[in-house]
C-alpha cells in the first residue's frame, strides 16, 4: 500500500525561508514536530493508503481536470495555528494574495477524486503551510510573537502544477516523494 496526498512544491529559496522561521519558533516551543525543510510544502488533500492501481487512477482524474485550471501566483502570510493560539496543534504560515485559487485548487482536486472513491473533505479548505505539529496542543501565542516580520512575505510564488506525493514513514522521520507532477494551464 502506498500512502499518498496531493500537494503543491514550493521553491527551495521559501522553503530555506519558512525553515529558518521554524528555528527561531524551535527555541522557544518545546516538545513540538517540525517540518524539515525537505518536506515543506502545501497540502491539498491526504488521501491515506491506497493502492498502486488507485494511483494511477488518481493521477488520470487530476490530469483532466487540471488541464483547464490555470496556472496563479499566491504570496505567504502570517504565522497562524489550529485550532487556536491558546491550544495549538498545528503552527503554520498562511496565504494571502491567492487564498481564492487555492480554494478552487482544493475543489478541482476533489471534484477530480470523487468519482474515483474518495470522499469529499468536509472541512471548508483553508490553504496553509505546516511548519510543526504539537501533541498535547501548546499555547503559542506569546511565542509567535517573538518572530520578527517575516522575509517571505510579500513575494509572489508560482504555483504551476500540483504534485501527488508519497509518504515514507521511517524511524529517522517522514520522507516524501514526488510520484507524478500535474502541469496546470499556462
Amino acid at each position: 500500500m502506498l500512502r499518498i496526498f496531493i500537494g503543491v512544491e514550493l521553491p527551495g529559496r521559501l522553503k530555506s525561508e519558512l525553515f529558518e522561521v521554524s528555528k527561531q519558533l524551535k527555541a522557544t516551543i518545546e516538545g513540538a514536530r517540525w517540518v524539515v525543510r525537505e518536506n515543506i510544502h502545501l497540502t491539498l488533500k491526504f488521501l491515506g493508503s491506497i493502492t498502486e492501481e488507485q494511483l494511477v487512477e488518481i493521477e488520470t482524474a487530476l490530469r483532466t481536470k487540471a488541464a483547464g485550471f490555470k496556472h496563479f501566483s499566491f504570496e505567504c502570510g502570517a504565522l497562524g495555528s489550529f485550532p487556536n493560539q491558546k491550544r495549538a496543534r498545528v503552527l503554520w504560515v498562511g496565504v494571502d494574495r491567492g487564498e481564492r485559487e487555492f480554494v478552487e485548487l482544493s475543489m478541482l482536486v476533489e471534484d477530480a477524486l470523487e468519482p474515483v472513491g474518495f470522499a469529499r473533505d468536509d472541512k471548508p479548505f483553508k490553504p496553509h503551510i505546516t511548519l510543526s505539529r504539537l501533541n498535547p496542543p501548546k499555547p503559542v501565542e506569546q511565542a509567535l510573537k517573538t518572530v520578527p516580520e517575516a522575509p517571505y512575505q510579500g513575494q509572489s510564488i508560482p504555483v504551476r502544477g500540483i504534485t501527488i506525493y508519497q509518504s515514507h514513514l521511517k524511524p529517522t522521520g517522514v520522507e516524501y516523494t514526488a510520484r507524478a507532477f500535474i502541469p496546470l494551464q499556462e
